[in-house]
């Protein structure tokens, strides 16, 4: 067997073993003001985009590091904090309706001011998805 069979084979098994505990993807879509860019796990996104983020499959959390440079208000504004992924159980309408999330201008120019914004979202169910929080660099 070649070094790239027997890599595959440790891949294969990994994958496994992940469904086996009961990992899975949530897909979010993020929008906000023209030009804005965010970084989460440090990859950059620039949005509007939909995001995959891996989350437990039926309870817990994931946590993700999110920064975001945006223009609010003619002004820059740098952002930090994090997106907290729940496990949660989908549901069929779940698995088909779209995750979204809105950085609308008003929200964000009370990060500029110095306060922490929280954005929550939920699945097609109503169950709890995800916590966005985000505060001034």
């Amino acid at each position: 067997m070649n070094r790239w069979q027997t890599n595959l084979g440790r891949l294969s098994a990994l994958a496994m073993l992940l469904l086996t505990v009961g990992c899975s993807t949530t897909r979010i879509n993020f929008e906000g003001p023209p030009g804005t860019v965010m970084f989460i796990d440090n990859k950059p996104y620039h949005l509007p985009t939909d995001v995959e983020l891996s989350r437990p499959g039926s309870s817990g959390t994931i946590r993700h590091d999110v920064s975001l440079v945006a223009t609010v208000q003619q002004q820059e504004l740098r952002a930090k904090g994090h997106i907290d992924v729940f496990g949660y159980n989908e549901s069929d309408v779940d698995k088909f309706a779209p995750n979204v999330c809105r950085l609308d201008e008003e929200h964000l120019a009370q990060v500029q001011n110095g306060t922490v914004v929280i954005f929550k979202g939920q699945s097609a169910s109503r169950q709890p998805i995800y916590e966005l929080t985000l505060g001034k660099q």
